[in-house]
Parts: C-alpha cells; sequence; structure tokens
C-alpha cells in the first residue's frame, strides 16, 4: 500500500522508474514525415544503411588482379614472399550501442528533466532495436564516471538496459545534488564521452548517442572527427524548450533535481539570453556540418527521431 502511494504521487517529470522505461515498448504515436534533405544539409551527408556493424575476417587467399589493395595482408605477404589478401565475411547481425549522457547539466528543465527525455528516448529505441533483432548495448556516462551493458539479443537484453537506466538515474540525480562540479568539468564532460566511445573496440558496433551538448569547441570538434573516423555513429541532442524557444520578458519556472526554481526576465535579460542560444546553437550545427556528423535534436520527438535514425541505417 506504501508504494503505490509513493508511485501514484511521483512526478514524472523528475523520475525515470523501470516500469516507466518498460512501458516506452508499446509507445507508439502518430510519425510524422521527417524531411532527409533538412537533415543531410544540418548534419552532413547521409550514411548507407548499416548491414551489420562491418565485416568479419574469415580466410587467407593469394592475391589476383582486381582484388581490393586495401585487404592485403602485408605480414603475411612478406612472410611467404607473395601477395595475400584478407577474405571478410559480412556480419549480418546488427549492433548498436546506446551512449547515455547522465552528467548533472542533464538534471535541470523547464517542463522535464533532460535526463528523463534521454532515458525514456533511449529505452524506446532500445526495445525496437531489439524488436527487429539487433545485439544492443548501453554506455551511461555519469558525474563518477562510465557504466555498461555489454551488447545483447533478445528481450532480457532490453530489460537489462532498462533496469540500469533506471538504477544510473537515481544515483546520477542524488549525486547531480550533492556533488561539487566545477564548470571545467562540466565543459569538459562532453569532451571525455566522446574520448570514452573513441577508445572502445568492435565490440560496441555502431552508436547512437544521447547527449546534453554544452561544449562544441575546438576541442569537442576535434573529438568528434576523431570518433567519425573510428565509428559508424549518430547524435541525438538532448534539449530542454527554454534552449530553442524565445523567451518573452516574465516569470518562469523550471526544475533542477527535486527542486522547483523561478526566475525573472527583464527585457535585457532575455535579448542577452536569446543572443547566448543563437550562438551556442550556431557552435553546434556548425561543428557537426564540418565534421560531416548525421546530428538530430530531441525537440522533433521520438518518433520523428526513429523516422530519422532509420533513413540513416541505425533502425530497420
Amino acid at each position: 500500500m506504501i508504494s503505490n502511494t509513493v508511485q501514484r504521487h511521483t512526478d514524472p517529470s523528475v523520475s525515470l522508474s523501470l516500469q516507466s522505461l518498460i512501458d516506452e515498448r508499446s509507445v507508439t504515436p502518430q510519425a510524422t514525415h521527417v524531411d532527409t534533405q533538412g537533415l543531410s544539409s544540418q548534419s552532413g551527408q547521409l550514411r548507407s544503411r548499416l548491414r551489420g556493424h562491418g565485416l568479419e575476417f574469415e580466410d587467407l587467399r593469394t592475391y589476383v588482379v582486381g582484388d581490393d589493395i586495401r585487404h592485403i595482408d602485408w605480414k603475411v605477404s612478406a612472410r611467404h614472399n607473395q601477395l595475400y589478401t584478407r577474405i571478410f565475411r559480412e556480419e549480418k547481425e546488427q549492433l548498436i550501442t546506446l551512449a547515455l549522457d547522465f552528467t548533472s547539466p542533464m538534471f535541470t528543465g523547464s517542463t522535464e528533466l533532460k535526463a528523463v527525455k534521454a532515458g525514456r528516448m533511449t529505452a524506446n529505441i532500445a526495445w525496437q532495436l531489439i524488436a527487429t533483432g539487433a545485439r544492443c548495448g548501453l554506455l551511461i556516462q555519469t558525474d563518477k564516471g562510465f557504466y555498461a551493458v555489454r551488447p545483447a539479443l533478445g528481450d532480457r537484453a532490453a530489460l537489462a538496459i532498462c533496469a540500469e537506466i533506471a538504477k544510473q538515474f537515481e544515483l546520477a540525480k542524488r549525486d547531480s545534488a550533492t556533488l561539487s562540479n566545477t564548470h571545467e568539468n562540466v565543459m569538459q564532460s562532453n569532451v571525455t564521452l566522446l574520448e570514452r566511445l573513441r577508445s572502445s573496440g568492435r565490440s560496441t558496433g555502431a552508436i547512437i548517442l544521447l547527449a546534453g551538448l554544452y561544449n562544441v569547441g575546438d576541442d569537442f570538434s576535434t573529438k568528434l572527427k576523431e570518433l567519425k573516423v573510428a565509428k559508424q555513429f549518430v547524435v541525438i541532442n538532448i534539449e530542454d524548450p527554454l534552449e530553442y524557444t524565445p523567451l518573452p520578458t516574465g516569470f518562469f519556472s523550471y526544475k533542477s533535481n527535486n527542486t522547483n526554481a523561478s526566475i525573472v526576465l527583464n527585457k535585457n535579460q532575455t535579448e542577452e539570453l536569446k543572443n547566448i542560444l543563437e550562438h551556442q546553437d550556431r557552435q553546434v550545427i556548425d561543428a557537426f556540418e564540418q565534421s560531416q556528423v548525421p546530428l538530430l535534436q530531441s525537440r522533433i520527438g521520438i518518433v520523428d527521431v526513429k523516422v530519422a535514425l532509420s533513413e540513416l541505417g541505425f533502425l530497420p
């Protein structure tokens, strides 16, 4: 009786229960058309559809004219004084890792915590990947480190992902209210996440990264380009409405962890905030255009995000 009472009074905008993530399995709102041309111009050229996470080495044979010279095994060739080429077989099983940002800045928001939005979107995508037979894994970044669920198949894998999201959400939410995070640490979090993904092996497969983009300076752009060379990946920028909706002067409320807060803005402040947000948005777009990495904005909604992921080849 106590647990039911607590659950009824839990604010879904600041909480992320395991049951709510399991329920994402059946969330199927009406889809709309996604302009992939617009996506391409904003995010770089569309990648080809994924057919598994690459090619797996199968055998060696002597080189014949017409073979791809990039597949020549130079060590074996030198040892036998004859050219040998590597034979690969295509991996039919799609392998995807969902990377999720649960650092402190994600625990703020005007209508709901950004971490709540990111967690639910991650679970929704995981359920669809699993349903189509993909091997799906998870990597979560918090202020204290990284936590992973190894890629696996079937409903058990999706449940493990949902359980880890719910667990790390509660821990990260608590830590965000108690840890003293410097501005430098917050601004470095995006770069650290890209570095971690860059150093991951083939076992992660392609990557769908869901994160709030706080720092898109030179260091971020460099790491973004480095990751593009190593991985097939797409980024979903988790936004709050106040980050892309022009604000009039007046009184505004927002959520920070379990706290409801408010702010009063005058005309000069709203104009300054508008300029800051426009500058940040331009930085984000420029960074992704230059690196030719696909970028999706969470403002388009989960259904259209999944349509775009399908167009990019990350979903069947």
